[in-house]
């Protein structure tokens, strides 16, 4: 059988998560006898478990259907029950390299390196401890109030991938209070579970990272590699607005814009730019703010400019608010670095 190399598709700019997502949760919300059409209401998705769309979910789409499945089923533990469900063989390339990595680390390094192809709202980090291998997961602020469901299900996803990849001990931690029947998760994850942990996160032995995979396979690896690279290469495109955002002020030298100037180059309202800027732990001010004095150094130092011309060269008409701002970035006058 040949390896399925499918992935999301990036439409109107945005990344789509992958629709057997979609009906997967929807299944295990339908098991409980509840009407596909109550699932996916409200979402835009149809209402059949296999009609989502050829081209996936947006992320509001997620978080209502999300929302659907726990108000229905009042199963706190849905999304985790679906995400154990998701067969191991639908994951795109970023699967396909996992299973055909030499060792269990190397699968788990194509988790971390690729795992936004699969859930574009997460991002996954790789620590290291002298004993363990520890995978830390988190959201961005767009999953609102699904956060805890869109988490659950992308860590019961990469546990359970990981223990069909090598049988091994895992420990799982949840970075909030403990639900009222905990023992549901130990009883559904592979491995041991605590709350209130430091972070959310699964943990394996170094040891056992080491593992060789009985599916290794290099060429297929290294074609499911470079497939991995070029999606991912497209989702950066469009997925860091703050580099955007950086790209518009370049195009812009000479004039310092402001925030709607800035959306409206970008299609966005200036609402939704300050709110993906603010997921990704930045501002326009502190972005501008970084621009601005990047380039008053390089006008000041490299080019040796004066402080007339490289307040004008900025944008600014007042030479006096040029100082005050450089004192405000760098604590000294800019005639200090001449």
């Amino acid at each position: 059988m040949a390896p399925n190399y499918g992935e999301s598709a990036i439409v109107s700019g945005q990344w789509l998560i992958p629709v057997i997502y979609g009906r997967i949760i929807s299944a295990a919300v339908a098991a409980s006898g509840v009407p596909m059409r109550e699932i996916v209401a409200g979402t835009g998705l149809g209402d059949r478990a296999d009609n989502h769309g050829p081209s996936g979910m947006t992320i509001n789409q997620y978080r209502r259907l999300l929302a659907n499945a726990q108000r229905l089923t009042h199963d706190p533990a849905i999304a985790l029950r679906a995400g154990l469900d998701l067969p191991f063989t639908v994951h795109g390339a970023q699967g396909v390299a996992a299973a055909a990595s030499a060792t269990l680390r190397h699968a788990i390094e194509t988790l971390v390196n690729f795992g936004r192809l699969r859930s574009p709202f997460a991002r996954i980090g790789l620590l290291e401890s002298a004993d363990e291998l520890v995978l830390e997961f988190t959201l961005d602020a767009d999953m609102g109030e699904q956060a805890r469901l869109a988490l659950e299900f992308m860590m019961a996803v990469v546990a359970s991938f990981i223990n069909n990849l090598v049988l091994t001990y895992c420990r799982i931690g949840f970075a909030y209070p403990e639900p009222p029947d905990p023992a549901v998760y130990s009883r559904l994850l592979p491995g041991d579970v605590t709350f209130n942990a430091n972070a959310n996160s699964i943990a394996l032995l170094r040891s056992e990272a080491e593992q060789a995979l009985s599916g290794a396979n290099p060429e297929e690896y290294r074609i499911a590699i470079e497939r991995c690279r070029a999606s991912y290469s497209q989702l950066r495109q469009t997925d860091d607005v703050g580099d955007a955002v950086m790209q518009v002020f370049a195009g812009h030298s000479g004039h310092i814009c402001s925030v709607s100037e800035v959306a409206n180059e970008l299609h966005l309202s200036t609402r939704t730019l300050q709110r993906r800027l603010r997921a990704r732990g930045a501002g326009f001010q502190q972005l501008l703010d970084q621009w601005l004095s990047q380039q008053a150094l390089r006008y000041l130092g490299e080019d040796r400019l004066t402080v007339e011309l490289t307040a004008l060269l900025l944008g600014y008409s007042d030479q006096a608010n040029f100082r005050r701002a450089f004192r405000r970035w760098f604590g000294c006058a800019p005639g200090q670095l001449q």
